[in-house]
């Protein structure tokens, strides 16, 4: 499970790549690696901070190695937690695959209250935009999670990221 969250963002970076490029949008060439430090991170908090994956604990990532990372960032698709953690190797949580496969479907934080509860503060707007376009929910092309608990701090299960991948890529088209 541990590699699950990069092994899916990658799922969806190739679609979105795909409609950035189709749109004109290139992405740019990946940042160079960091510079480590020798100081340790501090303990990581839920909610999101600036997109800045020059980090210590991406380093040696493979996703980072790669430029995966620095692409999701340079998109709008991906943030760390703050400036000093990502967290490329920690469990996907169901707000965070909402935020990521609303930001790769051209979607912004919506200023609308969300019919879910169960989601934590940081990703209110990006669950209720997602909610509005028929990402997720009832609506949606593959509908999950229609009971109105969302429980968004939970670990996303492979079936319900199926589903949302599922559902973007029906909404792509």
């Amino acid at each position: 499970m541990r590699s699950f969250r990069c092994a899916l963002i990658f799922c969806l970076l190739p679609a979105v790549l795909l409609t950035a490029c189709a749109a004109g949008q290139a992405p740019s060439d990946p940042a160079p690696p960091p510079t480590p430090s020798l100081e340790p991170a501090p303990a990581a908090t839920p909610a999101p901070g600036p997109p800045d994956a020059a980090v210590a604990d991406v380093a040696n990532h493979w996703a980072y190695t790669q430029g995966y990372l620095q692409t999701a960032v340079e998109l709008g698709i991906l943030s760390g937690y703050n400036a000093q953690t990502f967290g490329p190797n920690d469990p996907l949580t169901r707000a965070q695959l909402i935020k990521i496969a609303a930001a790769a479907l051209g979607l912004t934080e919506s200023g609308s209250a969300t019919s879910y509860t169960g989601v934590p503060s940081w990703a209110k707007g990006w669950v209720a935009a997602a909610e509005q376009a028929g990402l997720i929910g009832a609506r949606a092309p593959h509908p999950i999670w229609t009971s109105g608990d969302l429980n968004g701090d939970a670990p996303v299960t492979r079936a319900e990221a199926a589903t949302v991948l599922a559902n973007l890529l029906a909404l792509k088209q």
